[in-house]
């Protein structure tokens, strides 16, 4: 992409080996942008195992779990349990009055 702009500033209507040779990047620049790519890809490819691997060379096991780690547990029951006696939760009427508990 560089070889390119530099044609295109230099006015010219073809791509030259020159602006290649000038705009080429270093041997170390190419080997560092190759450990960076390969770097990214095993980060890509991790998986549990490498996880817990690394938890256990750093000492804490299954201490530290990840949500995807420990199973869906169903919700609690959400209804109350009364006691004997009380009333069940229900709107008053307004304005009517009630009859009074014994």
């Amino acid at each position: 992409m560089r070889a390119l702009n530099a044609a295109l500033a230099g006015r010219k209507a073809i791509l030259l080996k020159k602006h290649l040779e000038q705009t080429a990047l270093l041997a170390s620049q190419c080997e560092k942008i190759l450990i960076e790519a390969r770097e990214g890809e095993a980060r890509l490819n991790e998986d549990e195992t490498s996880r817990s691997r690394l938890r256990n060379l750093l000492g804490i096991g299954e201490a530290i779990r990840s949500p995807t780690d420990h199973q869906v547990q169903p919700p609690a029951s959400t209804r109350a349990k009364r006691g004997c006696g009380q009333r069940r939760p229900k709107r008053d009427r307004v304005g009517v009055p009630e009859p009074a508990y014994a």
